[in-house]
């Protein structure tokens, strides 16, 4: 945002230290929480969802050239209800809408710190935050009434849904993910924010889940998961960015030293897909034994780094069997690659 310091946004990235942790408050009295388990801490955070929904819908909007908030559904609201959205709508379009959900320092900052509010106002407001934060109060009113039912009761069944299969499995997965990616889990409960709409691309119709690190901090979304146990595929992909990172962590290292070794250049993207197969073939290994035999990895599924697929099963398939090393399948795997 043009009016932000850096100063001020270093105070405030201050409580993303811990962000379960609020005026000493416990994980139980934090606003949202819907659940717990071994490793992960559940929240369902009316404000983050509500700046998520305003720029879904403005970002999408915006991009199809269409009016955020259709003639025929405002006529519905008196005339200072439509100013508010009209105020709000353009503030969005000025100020948040270009900012990446993910890698805007503001934007990670503000999940972080809205995350720790009560669901009817703000304790405090940082100077930041300022005019963010009323524009989303002015707004709650209308996101409560016409939306917020609808997208609470999404999120509460994606949890219910889900929540028995991780608790069965996220012991064997965090062993293996923590063996195969050479990696330490952090000590602490993972918070993860469940949000009807999680983080959006323009000129693409679907939205994704996202991972902040540093610490790790995952937000899930509620809507696009019909396949059995996709979800939670997904929730132990984000969670394992703490694991596998471009440029640090044991695969990170192998990765450099294979290429080194071979004399050739990594491609793109390497390492996600290395992610990818790893916490899909965890989860893919655990769903057997709890009703999901024939479960396809999502990168399978979707074709995410389809021209690794093949390399990727021939070459890792021996190192996750425990075969072979990480950095000789990483090496075989590289000399295999086709270079234009």
């Amino acid at each position: 945002m043009k009016y932000l310091f850096l100063p001020f946004l270093l105070a405030v990235l201050s409580c993303r230290s811990n962000p379960n942790a609020s005026n000493n408050m416990t994980s139980d009295q934090l606003p949202g929480l819907l659940h717990e388990s071994e490793h992960f801490s559940f929240y369902n955070p009316f404000w983050l969802n509500l700046h998520h929904f305003l720029h879904h819908e403005v970002l999408h909007r915006d991009t199809a050239r269409a009016d955020v908030f259709p003639t025929r559904w405002m006529a519905q609201l008196d005339p200072a209800e439509q100013a508010i959205v009209r105020e709000t709508v353009k503030y969005y379009q000025r100020e948040l809408v270009d900012q990446d959900l993910r890698t805007s320092d503001y934007m990670t900052a503000f999940k972080s710190w809205s995350g720790q509010q009560p669901e009817d106002q703000f304790s405090s407001i940082p100077d930041p935050f300022r005019q963010h934060a009323d524009h989303l109060l002015a707004f709650a009113p209308i996101y409560r009434q016409h939306f917020w039912p609808e997208q609470n009761q999404a999120n509460r069944e994606i949890m219910e849904r889900n929540l028995p299969l991780i608790r069965n499995i996220e012991d064997d997965v965090h062993r293996q993910l923590s063996a195969w990616a050479q990696a330490e889990w952090p000590a602490e409960k993972i918070r993860v924010d469940i949000t009807y709409y999680a983080k959006s691309y323009r000129n693409y119709g679907r939205d994704r889940p996202f991972t902040t690190l540093h610490p790790t901090h995952v937000v899930m979304n509620a809507t696009g998961h019909e396949v059995d146990g996709n979800w939670v595929e997904l929730l132990f992909h984000e969670a394992s960015h703490h694991l596998i990172t471009p440029n640090n962590g044991k695969v990170s290292e192998v990765l450099k030293q294979a290429a080194r070794d071979t004399s050739q250049e990594l491609p793109g993207g390497l390492w996600h897909a290395y992610l990818f197969y790893f916490s899909g073939k965890a989860c893919q290994e655990a769903f057997r034994d709890h009703g999901l035999p024939d479960y396809e990895l999502y990168m399978i599924r979707n074709r995410v780094f389809a021209d690794y697929h093949p390399f990727l099963k021939e070459y890792l398939s021996p190192y996750l069997e425990g075969k072979s090393t990480l950095l000789e399948s990483s090496q075989a795997l590289l000399l295999a690659y086709p270079r234009e």
